[in-house]
């Protein structure tokens, strides 16, 4: 595996590598993006933290919190017909590496270097169809989240969402998804479930204030015409 780029930026170690077709993006060791521009879907767990975009019937409004490398990005800026498009990352250095990976970002695509919690705190913007919540760190190839998923923070999420809105948390592992405020997202979330690939440990906690199932995902991405044996082939847990 090529390193194509790096740098030492703010006590940290950033990679661009190349894997085959795609370009992965280390920061300290720890994967955090797998892209290819030319093929929005990833691969792995990557796809299943967006997927969910496809359950919306409307042009979505769409927040990332915790870019990465532009996974998330990529996917939402070419394949999904948004209204808007906002991703918010604490690091320069990923920000710089997202243009660097998609140079041609739409014109309804925003970055902003922030704090993703204070800056979702302070937002007074028009509320959000789908939230992904993907702020990982790590050191030594282990990673873990970045901000607790209590109570106080998935409030703000929530608060920030549509009536019909859909908001993904990416976990490390199943045990992970236990230290989240489950009594609060149960109350506010008529539909919650996992999403996980075969080969990762991560787990996808998926939580829409309208009624949807996870089974109905693999019809839903047939009608609207994704190549769905793709994402059988990655063994994808969504049948």
């Amino acid at each position: 595996m090529a390193v194509l780029w790096e740098k030492i930026a703010d006590g940290s170690k950033y990679e661009i590598r190349s894997a085959g077709k795609y370009t992965r993006v280390y920061i300290d060791n720890v994967l955090h993006s797998q892209i290819n521009v030319e093929e929005p879907f990833a691969g792995d767990i990557w796809d299943l933290l967006v997927l969910p975009v496809f359950y919306l019937e409307e042009k979505p409004r769409s927040l990332v919190i915790g870019i990465g490398g532009g996974t998330a990005i990529n996917f939402l800026n070419t394949f999904i017909d948004s209204e808007s498009v906002k991703g918010v990352d604490y690091s320069k250095t990923t920000l710089q590496i997202t243009r660097k990976l998609i140079p041609s970002l739409k014109k309804n695509v925003k970055l902003y270097c922030e704090d993703g919690k204070k800056w979702l705190e302070e937002y007074e913007g028009e509320p959000f169809h789908f939230i992904l919540e993907d702020a990982f760190k790590g050191e030594d190839g282990y990673p873990e989240r970045a901000l607790k998923a209590n109570k106080k923070w998935l409030q703000t999420l929530e608060r920030n969402l549509t009536e019909d809105g859909i908001l993904v948390m990416n976990f490390s592992d199943t045990d992970d998804v236990k230290t989240a405020t489950m009594d609060f997202i149960k109350k506010k979330f008529p539909s919650v479930f996992l999403l996980k690939s075969k080969r990762a440990s991560n787990s996808i906690l998926v939580m829409s204030k309208k009624s949807i199932r996870r089974k109905s995902l693999k019809r839903v991405l047939i009608k609207k015409g994704i190549p769905f044996k793709k994402l059988q082939y990655n063994k994808y847990n969504i049948q």
